[in-house]
């Protein structure tokens, strides 16, 4: 199987309360990534289908009608959802071969889509203002190296989410 869905939707109190809870997993083959090539071709780089990418997750909304009269409505609308994000192929690809993005956040085998891949900074040397580095192995060092870089967080969130308030009134609408 390459994608499973599964939801359930839920009415409660003639639908004053409404909402669904689904799960999802999708591995997506094929996925266009940005690799480098021959330079004999007279090209850098070419898009390649070559990626394959994991997305699994939970997905909750909850709709509620709060006040309803002849001239006045209130709603809320509630989401949330967390998202397992995993780059699971490349290719014959490495990610120094990989372009696209600033090269601050990579495409890394084993590692969410979008993962910074950077020196970490430790401080300041209080003796000699001088700013000190982690290597790749976590010892302190003076000595900037773009070799020391290593994967140390992701630009997707670990959840994303809102909230909607409609308010109406006599034709009028009012959405926050």
């Amino acid at each position: 199987l390459k994608s499973i869905d599964a939801a359930i939707e839920f009415g409660l109190f003639k639908n004053r309360i409404s909402g669904e809870f689904a799960y999802y997993n999708k591995r997506t083959n094929d996925v266009l990534i940005n690799g480098g090539i021959s330079p004999s071709t007279g090209f850098g780089s070419a898009y390649q289908n070559v990626g394959e990418i994991l997305n699994e997750g939970l997905e909750l909304s909850l709709n509620t009608i709060n006040i309803q009269s002849k001239s006045f409505k209130w709603t809320t609308n509630f989401n949330i959802s967390k998202n397992y994000n995993e780059v699971v192929s490349i290719g014959s690809l490495s990610a120094d071969a990989i372009g696209g993005g600033t090269n601050d956040t990579r495409i890394i085998l084993g590692k969410p889509v979008g993962t910074n891949y950077l020196v970490r900074y430790y401080g300041v040397d209080p003796n000699d203002g001088l700013p000190i580095w982690l290597d790749k192995n976590g010892l302190q060092t003076k000595t900037f190296s773009l070799d020391n870089r290593v994967a140390v967080g992701k630009v997707i969130p670990d959840y994303v989410g809102g909230l909607t308030n409609t308010f109406s009134f006599k034709g009028f609408e009012l959405t926050t």
